[in-house]
């Protein structure tokens, strides 16, 4: 049975490389979850508002998760292999 790899594009974009797409989810991931937006979106919604908790909970995780995968993202992009 074939996993799903939810950090690769699941397809190759045109007129952009698979770096660049999935660099460009991320900076959209990255955009959608500021502590703005965040607030604004729980203001937006009733039924954001009435589970102000839970949503705040969940945001932040998801917050969370981005922005160390960002991390990760722009470590293994600085990294260079020397040989010897």
């Amino acid at each position: 049975m074939k996993t799903l790899d939810m950090e690769k594009a699941a397809f190759t974009p045109h007129n952009m490389t698979v770096e660049e797409f999935e660099a460009g989810i991320l900076k959209c991931k990255v955009e959608y979850n500021t502590h703005k937006k965040i607030w604004s979106r729980l203001f937006d919604s009733a039924a954001n508002f009435r589970h102000a908790l839970i949503y705040l909970a969940v945001n932040y995780i998801n917050r969370k998760e981005i922005y160390n995968k960002k991390r990760y993202k722009n470590y293994e992009n600085n990294v260079s292999f020397s040989k010897g």
